[in-house]
């Protein structure tokens, strides 16, 4: 029976943390911000890599 009330006490927790974070993301993106994390190349560098990558000099076979 213990077991049981520590379980919904868990899952009441769980829900709140989720409610904040839901909230805490709509405020943020009113604002005009998106999380998460930045990205690790510019698209200057992204062309690059994918120019490198599709050169006759950067073959499988050599």
């Amino acid at each position: 029976m213990i077991i049981h009330v520590f379980a919904s006490i868990a899952q009441f927790e769980r829900a709140r943390i989720r409610e904040g974070d839901v909230e805490s993301l709509q405020v943020t993106r009113a604002k005009g911000r998106i999380g998460g994390r930045p990205p690790a190349r510019s698209e200057d560098q992204k062309t690059e890599v994918l120019r490198k990558k599709t050169s006759p000099l950067c073959s499988k076979s050599a």
